[in-house]
This record gives C-alpha cells, sequence and structure tokens, in this order.
C-alpha cells in the first residue's frame, strides 16, 4: 500500500516527521508520498510552492520509503482530493491510502466527493487530541458503512512534538530565534530555510 500524506508543508516540522514516521509502521504501508501543495492553496505566508518541494527532498534524501511527489505543483490549479488519488491510484498497481487526522475526520462526511474517496481507497487517519476515532466514525452513517476502509493509529504525534506547528516556525524565523528551531524542524530543513531565506516577511 501506498500512503499519500498531503499538505501545505509551509514547512515541515518534526511533527510531520513524526506522522510519516507513524504511517509507515501501519502495517501493509511500504511508502509515504508528500504531496506539497500548490501555490494556488489560498494560505498566508505560503512559501514558493518550489522552494517547498525542495526542502522536503532534501530532508528525505536518504530516507527510500519517502519519496516527494511535485504532481499538485505542475498541474497549475489546486486539485481535489479525489482528483490526485485517482491519479496516484493509476500510476501505481497497488492500493493507495489518503493520510489524515482527526481533525478531518471529524469534518469528512462533509467533503466533495467523500463517498468516492471511501469506495475506492483506505483512509489512514492519526489520532489528535485524544479523539475517539471509532466513535467518530460510528456516529456518521456514511463513514460507518465504509469502517473497513480506514486504518486508525490511535496514538497522536510524540508529547514533545504535539504543540510544534509550521505557524511557530515561521514566526521563530521572522523574530529570528534560530536556537529555537532545533526543537521544531530537522537539521537539514533548517539548513534549507536559511540559506534560501524563506519566511523572512
Amino acid at each position: 500500500m501506498i500512503a499519500i500524506y498531503a499538505g501545505s508543508f509551509n514547512p515541515l516540522t518534526l511533527a510531520h516527521m513524526d506522522v510519516v514516521e507513524k504511517v509507515l509502521n501501519v502495517d501493509g504501508v511500504e511508502k509515504v508520498i508528500l504531496l506539497p501543495l500548490s501555490d494556488g492553496y489560498a494560505k498566508e505566508d505560503l512559501a514558493p510552492a518550489w522552494d517547498r518541494y525542495e526542502l522536503l527532498k532534501e530532508c528525505y534524501k536518504n530516507d527510500r520509503g519517502v519519496k516527494i511527489s511535485s504532481f499538485d505543483i505542475r498541474s497549475g490549479k489546486q486539485l481535489t482530493t479525489i482528483e490526485y488519488m485517482d491519479v496516484f491510484a493509476e500510476i501505481f498497481d497497488e492500493d493507495v491510502a489518503f493520510v489524515m487526522g482527526a481533525d478531518n475526520l471529524m469534518d469528512f462526511s462533509n467533503w466533495n466527493d467523500a463517498d468516492k474517496l471511501l469506495e475506492k481507497y483506505h483512509h489512514i487517519v492519526l489520532n489528535r487530541d485524544n479523539a475517539d476515532l471509532e466513535k467518530i466514525i460510528e456516529d456518521s452513517e456514511l463513514m460507518r458503512n465504509y469502517r473497513d476502509k480506514f486504518l486508525l493509529i490511535k496514538e497522536g504525534v510524540r508529547v514533545q512534538y504535539s504543540n510544534i506547528s509550521a505557524t511557530r516556525v515561521r514566526g521563530c524565523i521572522r523574530d529570528e530565534y534560530y536556537t529555537e528551531l532545533d526543537q521544531l524542524v530537522c537539521k537539514e530543513a533548517k539548513e534549507y530555510i536559511l540559506k534560501k531565506k524563506m519566511y523572512r516577511g
């Protein structure tokens, strides 16, 4: 199974990397593909997409279990989840799974094409704030009918990473708190961010 983990990664943090590690430990997952979203993604302080892509490549250059995709960036538009999942399903001759957090699961029934996503793909769900993932699924008629399509990671990110956010990272860079960055991003990410002068405002 190939797990697709999409996000802005603005920038990649140690919390993101912990998610990747947990997903790789899910039975049946052979590889994780990180999909940085394009510049069309409406988000404040969004660094250029190719910088975010290259940063990811630098951080995972020695990890054979993780690949970085530029598909969303090259598409020239903001793709829907079903659009990029369908593309990856065609590329790989095996099952693909969508990675999401508990916060996404709570609202998943309201997503466009939620029924098609559940019918066609597995969903790997990482817990957050000790949410009752089983109850969230059971309380939704749609998700309850596709219970076998969910692979649940009951524990969230490690405690030491739980307060890390990309917003906090960007704030440290703007305020030049470079020492604190060592607790928020990996060495390769810090070096790339400083070299490219990202998030300087």
